[in-house]
Order: C-alpha cells, then structure tokens, then sequence
C-alpha cells in the first residue's frame, strides 16, 4: 500500500522537477520537444497520483465509516445481549430466592423449636465461591435545607440480581456464583462486562430522578447538572474480586447462633450460607426424626397461618377437629394435598372472612412444609 506521505513526497519531488524542466526548457531551444515530452510524462503522472490518492482517501474514508458503523452494530448488540441476560438474571434469581426462602423458613422452625440446632446444620454447609464488590460511590449533589428523595439506585439493582449487602448502608456485596443463571458470568472478566453496563444504565435511571427533583428546587443546579451531565455527578468505580466462603469463616463473637430467628439482625448472611446447604444431604439420627414427626403431629392449623389475623387464626384453630374430619387429614400438613374447592368449602362454611386467600396459604405452606420433610427422608405413613 502506498502510504500518504510516499504520495506527497513523490508529487513534491515532480512538482520541483517541472519547475527545473520548465527553467531549462526557456533556455535550450535544441531540446524543446524532447523537455515537453517529458514535461507532459511528469504532469500525467503527477495528475494520475493525485487522482489515485483522492481515490485512496475516499476509499479510507468509506472504510473508517465502515468500522464505525460495525464498532456501533456491535455495541448495540452486546448491549441487547446483556440487557436480555440482566432480565433473565432478576426472573432467576427471584426463582431461587422463592425456594430458598421456602427452606429456610422450615429450618428457622426447627431451630426456633429446638428440633435441630443450627450449629450442627451449618457443619453441613459446603464451600461456595462468591464474588465479592466493593463498590465507591459518590452522592447526589445536594441543596441547602432539603433533603432529596432521590437516592442513590445500584444497592436496588444489586439485591435484585442476587447480591446480599453486608450491612444496612454498606458499600460491600456478595453474590454465591451459583446465584447466576448463566455459566459465563460465573467467570470474572465476563461479569465485569456484565456489571459495567447495568451500573451505567442505572446510573442514567438515577440521574434522571434526582434532576427531575432538583428541577423543582434549585433551577441553577438543576441547569448546572443537565449541561455538565451525569458523568460528572454521578461517579461510580468498583473493586470485584473472587473467593472462597465456608462457614467456618464465621465467628460465634457475640452469641451461639448467627441470629435466623432474630429481627433486629440482618438475616441475609445467614441465608446466604445456609441457602446453599441441600436438605436431601442433611442426615437425621432416628430420634431426631421421630421428634420432628411428633411435632407436627401436635400442631394445629396456626403453624400453617403465620401471615393471617389473629382472629381467623383461633376460629380456624376452634374448628380444627371439624376441619380435619371433612377433608379427612391425618396431620394438619395433610391438607397439602387437598383441593383448594374443598378447603374453600369448608373454611367458608365455619364463617372465614377472605376464605380463598386462607385456602391458599394453608394449601401452599402445608405443601413447602411437606417437601422439606420428604427431602429430610421423614415420613408420616
């Protein structure tokens, strides 16, 4: 290829030729024809190269124009990309929380109930490889004597895909890798590409919240902002990096459990490490099972009601015998079984306000609880 400044040199070098030529051919008449002859060569060549560069810088120019528009086709597709793997990130995650949750909530019974101890549950847990994310931050820009509504948004979004924040007002995230749908972004370069694109457009979301608010209380912060952008406002850096968690890590400072059964405490660590233990691997000795069969067999209706009013709760409770005589159950987690008509039929024949929301709840409450024992490998018949 022949380069530009090739190009501009040899048209100089002709240029400067023509000129000598043109001075000697004023001069010596014997060589006249021979010198035009020769002038008329160099003018053709040097009329063909500027032609052929013209030609090679619209070529060039096409070809930068070219890479352009594919260097923006394909951020556009890898943005398409990675919004769809952000959708199908929060709906698996909302999945996997649902049926953790479920688990948890039947260990936090036993533990509560003293029918295991969570200590022991917790030497069951295996290690798990986790991404952890430092993020800094800056804040909103602020107004004297206002407090904004507006708040900073990536802790919503990281809770949304699965992280959980070590603390109420912490800049520091986990996420267990198995947390995440797809197998690419378990790998760390994969998801830094992942991250740094879901941020920048929370990052917009945010921005276009607080100026709203700002709009309506500071118009010079409200027109600094909107010129300056929020690349300016808003700054966002992160430290990601990979580890390896057990629950021997933890330290029992304070206490002997890491506090499932308490409100006050953050409960997302220990949902964390315990969300991971599989039931199915948890081995009961014989007492210990017979235990927890004898008390659930004890039970009435309530365990199965804990998001009811306490009023339904005693006439369910007051009904119990009739209840179990109608639909023909054993133990109260029997009614798992049933048909959502017939506990309809029978709640709303003893005088159970909101009868078809109390049906699904026993229904479904009943169901998780009798999951869990099948995978504990603990049967009532």
């Amino acid at each position: 290829m022949i380069k530009g400044y090739f190009l501009i040199t040899v048209e100089s070098l002709i240029t400067i030729s023509l000129l000598i030529l043109n001075s000697f051919f004023l001069r010596v008449e014997k060589y006249k024809l021979i010198i035009g002859w020769v002038m008329f060569a160099l003018l053709a060549v040097d009329v063909a190269l500027k032609l052929f560069n013209k030609i090679k810088s619209k070529r060039r120019e096409k070809k930068l124009k070219e890479d352009k528009e594919q260097r923006w086709e394909k951020r556009n597709k890898d943005f398409k990309i990675i919004k769809q793997q952000l959708r199908e990130q929060k709906q698996h995650y909302t999945v996997y929380k649902d049926k953790q949750e479920k688990d948890l909530k039947t260990l936090n019974k036993f533990f509560s109930k003293s029918l295991l101890n969570e200590k022991d549950v917790l030497k069951l847990a295996k290690s798990d490889q986790y991404f952890a994310l430092y993020v800094y931050s800056w804040p909103f820009p602020t107004i004297k004597d206002y407090a904004f509504k507006t708040k900073r948004q990536y802790p919503i979004l990281l809770k949304s895909l699965g992280f959980i924040r070590m603390g109420k007002v912490s800049s520091f995230f986990m996420i267990n890798k198995t947390k995440l749908k797809l197998k690419k972004l378990q790998n760390i370069v994969e998801f830094k590409r992942f991250l740094n694109k879901t941020l920048e457009d929370v990052r917009k979301e945010e921005f276009t919240l607080y100026l709203k608010e700002a709009k309506d209380h500071d118009e010079k912060l409200y027109s600094e902002c909107l010129s300056k952008g929020y690349k300016n406002y808003l700054k966002i850096n992160y430290l990601l990096f990979e580890n390896i968690i057990h629950p021997g890590n933890i330290g029992f400072v304070d206490g002997e459990f890491i506090g499932l059964n308490s409100k006050k405490i953050n409960q997302d660590l220990a949902q964390e490490i315990l969300g991971g233990i599989d039931l199915a691997k948890i081995n009961l000795d014989k007492n210990t099972k017979l235990k927890i069969k004898e008390y659930f067999k004890e039970q009435d209706f309530d365990i199965l009601l804990e998001e009811v009013d306490q009023k339904t709760v005693e006439l369910i409770s007051t009904n119990r015998d009739k209840i179990k005589s109608n639909l023909g159950l054993g133990t109260i987690l029997d009614i798992g079984t049933k048909t959502l008509e017939d506990i309809e039929n029978i709640l709303c024949s003893i005088g159970v306000k909101k009868y078809k929301n109390v049906a699904l709840n026993l229904k479904d409450d009943a169901k998780n609880y009798q999951e869990a024992l099948e995978r504990l490998r603990i049967q009532f018949n």
